[in-house]
C-alpha cells in the first residue's frame, strides 16, 4: 500500500530511518536509509506491507528513538479512467509512554506532559510511572536505567490528553 509518513520533528543526531510495520512486530524493515531530510518533507512510501495499522520510524544512528505513527484516513482520486487510493499517516500531539526505573535510586527524565510545560518527572527506584506526553518531547536517549516504551494504541482511541488515559500502557 502507498502511505505518505511526515515527522514534524528529529532531532539533530537522527537519521536516516528504516520503516518498519506491525504485520511482522517491527522485525524487518521495509525501507532502509530514508533520509531525514525526505520524512520532514513528507516521504511517499509504495511498501508498506497490506493491512499495516503501524509504521515504526526508527532512527538508524547514534540516536536510535523511534515514533509510531498510526496509519489513519484512507482517501482516494479519481482520474481519467484509474483510480488511486491514497492512505496518510495520523501523528498525533500527545503519546503514551511508560517509564521504567531498573535501579536501587531515585531517576528524573525530562518529559512534556500534554498540555504543559516541559518538565524534569521523577521515576521513583524499581517503579513504573506512566505519562501522557506531547509526541517526541521525552529525553532521547534516556538516563541510564530508565526504560521507555512508547504505547500506540492506549488509550483505545488516541489521542491522550491526560495521565490517565496511559494507565494501561505497558500493562500485559
Amino acid at each position: 500500500m502507498t502511505v505518505l509518513i511526515t515527522l514534524t520533528i528529529a532531532g539533530s543526531d537522527t537519521g536516516p530511518f528504516d520503516l518498519y510495520s506491525d504485520v511482522d512486530g517491527f522485525v524487518v524493515p521495509f525501507e532502509t536509509n530514508v533520509p531525514k531530510a525526505s520524512l520532514i518533507a513528507g516521504y511517499t512510501s509504495s511498501l508498506v506491507p497490506d493491512g499495516a495499522v503501524l509504521i515504526r520510524v526508527k532512527s538508524d544512528s547514534v540516536c536510535t528513538n523511534y515514533i509510531d505513527l498510526i496509519i489513519g484516513a484512507t482517501t482516494t482520486t479519481t482520474s481519467t479512467s484509474t483510480s488511486t487510493t491514497t492512505t496518510t499517516t495520523t501523528t498525533y500531539p500527545c503519546e503514551c509512554v511508560r517509564l521504567e526505573n531498573t535501579t536501587e535510586g531515585d531517576l528524573n527524565i525530562l518529559i512534556t506532559p500534554c498540555g504543559e510545560s516541559e518538565l524534569s518527572q521523577l521515576v521513583p527506584a524499581n517503579s513504573v510511572v506512566t505519562e501522557c506526553v506531547v509526541t517526541g518531547s521525552v529525553e532521547a536517549p534516556p538516563p541510564a536505567g530508565i526504560t521507555v516504551t512508547y504505547c500506540p494504541g492506549v488509550p483505545e482511541t488516541p489521542p491522550c490528553s491526560s495521565e490517565g488515559d496511559c494507565s494501561t500502557c505497558g500493562a500485559g
